[in-house]
């Protein structure tokens, strides 16, 4: 029955020896899936158990090993005025009361909408959210001379409405993109734009102090229930219990665990990873950006899930170490830290609650070029693991442990971000439930902002594969990120074709890039001999 919840799929189409991975298991729902099981059955099983045995016969033979570890509940917390602001909250309002036109940190959903909408439904639904989660309806202030939180019983609210035609839409997206004051919710913004009789465009932007992406899917599942007049099971706890419970002896016991962890990871300073730039690195940080977008071939697609497979890794592992290969190669370094976005919710309580929970970790690899892509792949699983471990463990502390980079045109201890998108929503391509009338699907809209150097994202959707990489424009061109792709592509296959393969002589240069790197070296009637294979 727990399997079934966090897959979502009923427990009648599978058995006892199904792969939990084949069944659409990742990293993410493995996170879930122990948490489920601790507060159901009362033992804490170590994520990597699932990825040993990752089997109903196999995991309960796990679980029946274990001692029992009584699981603790997220109380309510005592009424008061103000609340203290989680771990990864501080980080996010410093960063947002630094610069406050900054609107890199809001959250953008915007979708096409066909049918015939009830506009006065969807008002009365927004409002049903505000009243349901708390955090949407949150005030951020300081209080003495820290910052808090605090619930607003109440605040005002209505859909932004706009009229326009196809042309005007990418306009009216990006005026109404701008930033939030902290403190005055609500921090959730929602505009219609009516194209035609029955064509909408629904623009939902939220401040990321106050949401997350699975917060986006509880609250797409909140909304199409709400809209169809379902009844909502009361929410047990808020997200300001949850700040506050971090704060008791359990949580803190938790973190002082973890931090023994993340500081054998950095015993000393970071390593700084200096890509070739286009353009000389600004002052001060720019979060001025754009991305690309890219789709892997079918085949090569297909050959990456096997090798997953086969490897007994998730995609996710796959793609980050084929990523580690990327920069290592691309920078001439083997000391290889990228940012990897976690969940922050390997609490059972936490999973109905709207929030920011998310933490960004830094995940330290060794690429090193005499290793088999094999063994190195085994390297990268180990050590994503350990991090989901310890991924409660906040980011802004372990900078603050760690020291980070003291250029403050860099984001502390990691420049390059990675990763894989494969939850589905309600408000996917098929659109929200057939009974509303209703069609939606996602407006594509080109981010120009980027809060990293290079964040690379794959999105999983279906058995398809598609690259979405973001990064600054300060930095780099256009040219130099659709080459980066092709790097990727090449890694990729050359892994795929043979995973054994020494890191060192895997080529991700082509032949033409090659002779217009030669060309602009050749200074002289000298021949030249360059080792590309770095």
């Amino acid at each position: 029955a727990i399997w079934a919840g966090v897959l979502g799929i009923p427990a009648e189409s599978f058995g006892v020896e199904d792969n939990f991975f084949d069944l659409g298991g990742h990293s993410l729902r493995a996170t879930i899936l122990v948490s489920h099981i601790h507060k159901e059955l009362e033992v804490k099983l170590p994520l990597a158990d699932v990825f040993s045995n990752p089997t109903i016969r196999r995991l309960a033979t796990a679980v029946k090993s274990r001692d029992p570890q009584r699981f603790i509940t997220i109380p309510p917390a005592e009424k008061k005025d103000y609340y203290p602001l989680s771990s990864a909250q501080h980080r996010l309002y410093f960063m947002q009361r630094m610069d406050p036109t900054n609107n890199s940190y809001n959250m953008k959903n915007i979708f096409i909408i066909e049918g015939a909408l009830d506009r006065t439904r969807l008002e009365s639904v927004c409002r049903g959210l505000l009243d349901r989660h708390h955090s949407l309806r949150t005030a951020f202030v300081i209080a003495g001379k820290s910052p808090v939180q605090r619930a607003l019983d109440h605040c005002s609210f209505e859909v932004d409405s706009f009229t326009g035609t196809e042309n005007d839409v990418k306009g009216i997206v990006e005026g109404y993109i701008g930033p939030f004051d902290l403190a005055f919710p609500p921090l959730l913004r929602v505009g219609l734009v009516e194209l035609a009789a029955e064509r909408f465009v629904l623009m939902v932007v939220i401040h990321h102090i106050v949401s997350d992406g699975v917060s986006n899917d509880i609250l797409i599942k909140d909304f199409w229930k709400l809209y169809n007049g379902e009844e909502l099971t009361p929410l047990r706890i808020q997200y300001s219990d949850y700040a506050v419970w971090q704060e008791t002896a359990e949580g803190r016991d938790m973190l002082a665990r973890q931090e023994a962890f993340w500081l054998k990871e950095f015993p000393g300073t970071s390593p700084v990873l200096n890509l070739p730039l286009d353009f000389q690195r600004p002052a001060k940080r720019s979060f001025d950006g754009a991305s690309r977008q890219f789709s892997l071939q079918a085949t090569l697609t297909s050959a990456l899930i096997d090798l997953a497979r086969k490897e007994e890794v998730t995609l996710y592992m796959l793609m980050l170490a084929i990523f580690n290969v990327l920069l290592a190669k691309w920078s001439g370094v083997n000391d290889i830290v990228v940012g990897t976005g976690v969940a922050g919710r390997p609490h059972a309580d936490t999973q109905t609650i709207i929030g920011m929970f998310v933490n960004v970790l830094p995940v330290r690899n060794t690429p090193s070029g005499d290793k088999s892509f094999r063994s190195f792949l085994q390297e990268v699983k180990h050590k994503t693991l350990a991090v989901f471990e310890n991924q409660d463990y906040p980011f802004d502390r372990l900078v603050d442990k760690v020291g980070g980079h003291k250029d403050l045109s860099r984001n502390p201890i990691y420049d390059a971000v990675f990763q894989l998108q494969n939850t589905t929503t309600q408000a996917s391509g098929a659109g929200g439930p057939r009974e509303a009338g209703l069609m939606f699907s996602h407006y594509g809209f080109e981010n120009d902002s980027a809060t990293f150097d290079l964040l690379f994202e794959v999105r999983q959707s279906g058995e398809g594969l598609d690259v979405r990489i973001e990064y600054c424009t300060r930095l780099f061109a256009p040219a130099t990120i659709d080459a980066v792709f092709g790097y990727f592509e090449r890694i990729a296959s050359a892994v795929t074709a043979d995973p054994g393969s020494i890191i060192r002589k895997i080529d991700m240069v082509t032949e033409e890039e090659k002779e217009k790197i030669l060309a602009k070296l050749h200074v002289s009637d000298e021949p030249m001999s360059i080792d590309f294979n770095f």
